[in-house]
């Protein structure tokens, strides 16, 4: 029977405790790692492709995002691209047409499109959100070390939830460790997708549209 909280003496509870915010620490070192990995073209887009612009643009011109319609901060879910690297505030135009939307929202429309676009979503993959125009048109690629950092990933979350398992009892640490967890899950889930997308691709050997407007080389 799994012991409960009450039965464990507070040493085992903040040895417990402190695994279990290392090995969290770990899967959010490979979630990082595997946002490094550059399989659609879009890093190297936003480092040539696009002008920053102050992050008060919206407000002095009286406009709004095209993608989220918001002014100031980017609409967009926590979970969906790195925080940590891209600040909501941040606007950027797209130097071949001009149009102009918030960083975080153009990279996870075209995070999006890169991963969706061959499935049916009726959109050119790797287009401008406003004018539709190819920004982005190469094939993605598989990097070879995305499977294996997704097997260790994989491993690790079932690690950390077998050990949750076998403790009863509520406590906030184990609360927060059990919604970290629930995070980390839907993240690898996204990735398990973009893998097996781009395995498909592969088999295909298809190409997306020819003539962009950047080229991922």
């Amino acid at each position: 029977m799994a012991p409960t909280l009450d039965e464990m003496s507070d040493d085992d509870k903040g040895e417990f405790g402190l695994k279990l915010f290392f090995e969290l620490a770990d899967l959010h070192g490979l979630l990082r790692d595997l946002d490094n990995l550059d399989m659609s073209g879009i890093i190297p887009f936003f480092q040539n492709a696009v002008t920053n612009l102050p992050d008060d643009y919206y407000t002095k011109h009286h406009q709004n995002c095209d993608i989220c319609r918001e002014v100031g901060e980017a609409d967009v879910a926590d979970d969906s691209i790195d925080l940590n690297t891209i600040a909501l505030t941040a606007v950027v135009k797209v130097n071949h047409c001009g149009h102009v939307f918030h960083k975080a929202c153009l990279h996870l429309w075209l995070k999006s499109q890169r991963i969706n676009g061959r499935t049916g979503g009726g959109e050119k993959a790797g287009s401008c959100p406003k004018c539709r125009g190819v920004l982005i048109a190469n094939k993605a690629h598989l990097p070879a070390n995305m499977r294996p950092i997704l097997n260790k990933l994989r491993t690790l979350v079932t690690r950390m939830n077998d050990q949750l398992s076998g403790v009863t009892g509520q406590h906030p640490t184990l609360g927060f460790i059990r919604n970290e967890l629930d995070g980390v899950e839907t993240q690898y889930r996204y990735h398990r997708t973009v893998l097996d997308t781009l395995q498909m691709e592969e088999l295909d050997e298809e190409v997306f549209q020819v003539g962009p407007l950047f080229v991922d080389e």
